[in-house]
């Protein structure tokens, strides 16, 4: 029988994947034994706590590319991201790390310094004759668990040691996601990260997915007794039901655990071949049944990928949808084995009745999702709302990690706020299309949606339009977002004069001039990264509550010669202290007669700087007479200067009659 495992095994290796033997030193005590003549790579193991969030992981990520391609043979890595991120493990991994970025080399806090972490590697030593070789083959047992066989071998023999297996799944090309980058603009070479933006879009390598069973290994999968150069072979049943974006570029990683000294003593790492996954469309017909999915779905409620349902479907039915998408009836706990991605729900009526979250939420009304209903799900990435569907409350898809086709229903008629929100997360969601039928469609909808490429509203629609920057009231008055992704100017067009809650929040774009705009809503500006300039002319009167909450904004332009009314709450307040930050960071440009108005302000005086408009491009801002003209010039003597239509719009060469040039009133013939 024995014969007949080493055989298989050799097949195994041969045929599906060909593994890698390594070898290191282990220094346990030992009775003696003849060393082996051959020597064999050594592979060191960085366990990197890291986010998407935080601006010095760009460092983590340098040390590990240039590790790999120095120690090719040598270098394994598993990138463990924390909370608030889209491809967050940190807490299931079990590692106490110190902040982020940090590490473990071989379990050892240290440095994610790549120089410094090359120099522990080269001072290791790569190669050894004291060895160590875990060698492992992983193949697809069921749909539920991949079948992991691996042996160990020492060189010497070991009693009473204190191995274990550690197994962890990680998965490459994730994304693309958002990096933020603190090292931008920095004279300091940090693999390039120096020369780019502080939101950099990026793919993500070695990203951890699942640890089996812990960090701390699998007890009983190493005898504490091992013979000189034998084979022990251990088989797990490593879980196949983990969140991940593509089943094709997974790896896994089986570390060999020493406990006594709390280190990593060798590794192997095998590519995982694709499962046999349950890829069939299930249709569940539900009836006059409301509240019955789940004994319904019976053995196969975590294991459904794709669904469709018929009939009714109450509260109780939406809590089990989201338990089967990894959101936590509790909104707290996330299963990992969420398998549910496409829901089709056309055939499917909602009625009131029902607890959809523990016991606290009921749905109230027939033909709704509820607030928040599948906010946070991990698994969920194409959804067909129900034919009959009025109504999406605030926050019912905020934070989805993997959403990224909605189909709305014509029928539709509300759109609450934040409904595809994003949390802090880069959404995939890349179009949204808005069906005809929708009256109410809030502007915070699609809140810091970075993958938001375009949207489209329905033409025949009567309350709302779009173009390619944003979406607008029918009657373009009003600004209801632009779109995320849009990185120009936006000029807004005459009749523009209000921006509406969370309308421009978390955009791209370069600069954006409102000549006519009376009305800047609340949190308007928000979480604005990449906006040079904001310019709005004499009319503006009033302001909602922190409109540039948490904006990176070089420059201000208000044309207004009096402060614009509003609710500015009090900069000192701890919960709304953090807002005021991109006021000390602008330069703020006004009427040269109200410089000092803005100077004493209590907000708008913690500007950087305080500048007369009237030097700037800008100055025809400050005066809705155009018709007095400062000078008249020809088309060759007004060139090559900063030109603007009367309305704002950026011209690259003067238009005969009156322009903007370098801020003064040109007729040009």
């Amino acid at each position: 029988m024995k014969r007949i495992l080493q055989f298989l095994a050799a097949v195994m290796s041969f045929s599906i994947m060909g593994t890698v033997q390594t070898w290191a030193e282990f220094t346990l005590s030992s009775d003696g034994a003849t060393l082996a003549a051959e020597s064999y790579p050594r592979r060191m193991v960085m366990e990197e706590a890291t986010a998407t969030w935080c601006g010095w992981c760009p460092q983590g990520i340098v040390a590990i590319d240039g590790l790999k391609r120095d120690f090719p043979d040598n270098f394994l890595a598993i990138a463990i991201h924390g909370n608030m991120d889209k491809m967050a493990y940190v807490d299931e991994y079990g590692l106490q790390f110190d902040g982020y970025p940090s590490a473990f080399l071989n379990r050892q806090s240290t440095s994610v310094s790549y120089s410094w972490l090359k120099r522990q590697i080269e001072q290791a030593g790569l190669t050894t004759d004291k060895m160590v070789r875990i060698d492992s083959v992983a193949y697809v047992e069921a749909d539920e668990a991949y079948k992991v066989y691996t042996t160990t071998r020492v060189a010497k023999a070991v009693n009473d040691a204190q191995l274990r297996l550690v197994y962890v799944v990680t998965e490459d090309s994730v994304g693309p996601y958002k990096q933020t980058n603190n090292f931008a603009g920095e004279s300091d070479e940090m693999g390039g990260f120096e020369n780019l933006p502080i939101k950099v879009e990026m793919l993500y390598s070695d990203v951890a997915r699942f640890i089996y069973p812990s960090c701390n290994g699998l007890e009983g999968s190493v005898p504490s007794t091992l013979e000189a150069c034998k084979d022990y072979a251990y088989t797990a049943n490593v879980s196949a039901n983990f969140n991940c974006g593509d089943y094709g570029k997974l790896q896994l990683t089986v570390m060999l655990y020493d406990v006594a000294t709390n280190t990593i003593v060798n590794a192997d790492r095998v590519a995982l071949p694709k499962r046999t996954d349950l890829d069939r469309m299930l249709t569940i017909d539900m009836g006059q049944e409301p509240g019955t999915l789940k004994e319904k779905l019976g053995n196969d409620l975590y294991k459904v990928r794709n669904l469709t349902i018929k009939g009714q479907i109450n509260g109780e039915d939406l809590g089990t949808l989201r338990d089967m998408m990894g959101g936590g009836r509790d909104w707290k706990t996330e299963r990992n084995d969420a398998q549910l991605s496409t829901l089709d729900l056309y055939d499917a009526d909602i009625i009131a009745g029902g607890l959809y979250r523990d016991d606290k939420e009921e749905l109230t009304r027939n033909n709704m999702l509820p607030d928040g209903v599948f906010s946070g799900v991990v698994s969920l990435e194409s959804i067909i709302t129900p034919r009959s569907l009025k109504r999406i409350e605030m926050y019912a898809f905020s934070a989805t990690k993997k959403l990224k086709t909605v189909k709305l229903n014509e029928g539709l008629v509300y759109i609450g706020c934040g409904v595809f929100h994003e949390g802090g997360f880069d959404g995939p969601i890349e179009t949204i299309n808005i069906p005809s039928t929708v009256r109410v469609f809030y502007g915070g909808t699609l809140f810091r949606n970075y993958k938001l490429k375009s949207f489209n509203v329905h033409p025949d629609n009567p309350y709302y339009t779009c173009d390619s920057v944003a979406v607008y009231t029918k009657d373009h008055s009003q600004i209801v977002h632009i779109l995320p992704s849009y990185n120009g100017v936006v000029v807004l067009q005459d009749c523009c004069s209000m921006l509406q809650w969370e309308s421009c929040s978390g955009g791209t774009f370069k600069g954006l001039v409102g000549a006519n705009v009376t009305e800047i809503g609340s949190y308007a500006f928000g979480y604005l990264s990449e906006t040079d300039y904001l310019a709005f002319g004499s009319g503006l009167r009033s302001v909602g509550k922190a409109p540039f909450g948490y904006a990176y904004l070089k420059r201000l332009y208000l044309g207004c010669h009096d402060i614009p009314g509003g609710e500015y709450v009090d900069a000192v307040d701890g919960v709304y202290s953090d807002y005021w930050d991109a006021y000390k960071k602008v330069t703020l440009y006004v009427p040269r007669d109200a410089v000092d108005k803005f100077k004493v302000h209590r907000v708008w005086g913690m500007a950087k700087e305080v500048l007369p408009i009237e030097d700037t491009e800008f100055a025809y801002l400050a005066d809705t007479e155009l018709d007095a003209v400062d000078e008249v010039k020809t088309s060759s003597t007004a060139m090559p200067h900063s030109i603007y239509s009367p309305t704002g719009v950026k011209l690259n060469r003067p238009i005969k009659g009156l322009n903007i040039v370098d801020g003064k009133k040109v007729m040009v013939k």
